[in-house]
């Protein structure tokens, strides 16, 4: 049985007793159901504890967590920590994802998020000296943008691509006040053209800042 195909049953079969109510196979029912040996359940098994899909505990035994765009979130992210994606390809993503997100904010926001945009930007200028409270505050604004769009398979990816975006930022040996200063302007522009519902020119300076920010990494 390939391991591809092993690690799928497994994880059918262990969603579908949960939702019956049933108690979870062990390590060794499990190999036993699938004609495996135990090595390659565990395997399984640390895969799916790894990425939330399951909780073990050595005498409560097995239980499947309820799946949530933050638990799917966080297990995407957890991946993109050991992948070895190089930074064009998270750009790509990012500007892919998040363009598209962008137009439905645009369509969606609300006055209550634009109070929260507006304030967060604030706080972010407040702040512009300290670099990491600038970028804490800059992600938020993006956070927010992207909730505003409503789509939570999109907020998924973007979430977890946004996180780790901002890991890689943060992990530079010097963040720069004059280039969050420079984001910070274009995150004005960005809310000023979502408060006008001008979908094009959104689009374009959320894809311009994501570039930047690129750039920065790479220098």
């Amino acid at each position: 049985m390939a391991s591809d195909t092993l690690f799928q049953d497994i994880h059918n079969h262990l969603i579908e007793q949960n939702r019956r109510g049933e108690k979870m196979d062990t390590e060794m029912q499990l190999a036993e159901r699938f004609n495996v040996s135990r090595y390659r359940v565990r395997r399984v098994l640390d895969q799916l504890s790894q990425m939330g899909v399951v909780d073990r505990a050595q005498k409560r035994g097995m239980t499947v967590n309820s799946v949530t765009p933050e638990r799917l979130t966080q297990s995407f992210s957890n991946q993109l920590e050991v992948a070895s994606f190089d930074i064009r390809e998270f750009l790509e993503a990012r500007i892919g994802i998040e363009t598209e997100i962008i137009l439905l904010s645009v369509m969606r926001v609300t006055p209550v998020l634009i109070g929260q945009l507006d304030q967060t930007l604030r706080q972010m200028r407040a702040c512009i000296e300290s670099p990491s409270a600038a970028l804490a505050f800059h992600t938020t604004f993006h956070k927010l943008l992207i909730e505003a769009g409503g789509n939570r398979v999109f907020q998924v990816f973007a979430l977890a691509l946004l996180e780790h975006w901002n890991k890689l930022l943060s992990q530079t040996e010097a963040l720069d006040p004059a280039f969050f200063a420079q984001i910070m302007d274009a995150d004005q522009e960005l809310l000023t053209a979502v408060k006008v519902g001008d979908e094009s020119r959104a689009k374009r300076v959320l894809a311009d800042e994501l570039r930047q920010e690129m750039v920065y990494l790479i220098n």
